[in-house]
């Protein structure tokens, strides 16, 4: 841990995109694949849900639009195994509302031992009205890699291709440190540009982040110094932290670290 804590103190960038952050937000939430993006909209736009799924172990799907035109989609292998439907969602009764349309999907899958296993998702969509602002919030978590059986320890990021959270209408205007101490954001929203790394104090917000919510978003505290190693080697919890002499063991853990994203749309 002190060598990880020295490389952070020193080129915090190298270690924040290279994969010393656990990303979630490629995981699928089971292995029937199931995705709805845009997930954060503006009024009259669309977005589109998709689905691919193992026909040979699929038995039914079915993906339910609440609250919105597009009603029941009723998927049947082998047919229909992959695809994907597109919807607007209901408006915003006014320009300074929310509205909140559920997509659900609703999965039976074959086990090879021949009992069926029942899997069910639900996905919010917003519609943001062109007078309102949505708060979103994204926390980043301690935790090991690889764990169990060793493996380094950091803070999750979040890397969301364009278009896959938030619409290319959506914009970040304001960015606030919920966290319970300072932190360092960085955000690279292209590859091809350079990390824009910010401070921020508790409670702080800023107005320097803002633009398309996209990219790679990480955050970590500005200061390493919790004290106690990490223990990921030693066949503890994932993100545990022992401090203290070894037998007993002072478990504890690095803090979550959040930041409250404002969101709002953008004229044509």
């Amino acid at each position: 841990m002190k060598t990880f804590v020295r490389w952070m103190s020193a080129g915090l960038i190298s270690i924040t995109l290279t994969g010393c952050f656990l990303d979630r937000s490629g995981l699928a939430a089971f292995d029937a694949g199931f995705d709805v993006r845009p997930q954060i909209l503006c009024e009259g736009e669309s977005t589109t849900v998709s689905w691919d799924f193992d026909a040979d172990r699929l038995d039914r799907s079915t993906v339910l639009i609440t609250r919105a035109p597009g009603g029941v989609v009723d998927l049947e292998p082998p047919i229909s195994n992959s695809g994907s439907v597109s919807f607007v969602p209901r408006q915003p009764t006014t320009p300074e509302t929310i509205q909140n349309t559920t997509v659900s999907q609703l999965v039976v899958v074959r086990r090879n031992e021949g009992s069926d296993s029942t899997q069910f998702v639900s996905t919010p969509v917003l519609v943001v009205g062109s007078e309102t602002s949505l708060p979103h919030q994204e926390t980043f978590e301690w935790g090991c890699f690889n764990a169990p059986g060793g493996g380094g320890a950091g803070w999750t990021r979040v890397d969301y291709e364009r278009g896959q959270k938030a619409s290319s209408s959506i914009r970040v205007t304001s960015v606030q440190n919920l966290s319970t101490v300072p932190v360092v954001i960085g955000v690279r929203r292209d590859p091809a540009d350079s990390v824009f790394m910010l401070p921020l104090g508790v409670g702080a917000t800023t107005t320097a982040l803002n633009g398309e919510f996209w990219g790679i978003w990480q955050a970590v505290p500005e200061s390493m110094d919790f004290g106690g190693e990490d223990g990921c080697d030693d066949g503890l919890p994932p993100g545990s932290v022992v401090v203290g002499p070894r037998s007993p063991s002072v478990i504890t853990p690095r803090p979550d670290l959040t930041l409250g994203i404002q969101l709002a749309c953008v004229g044509p």
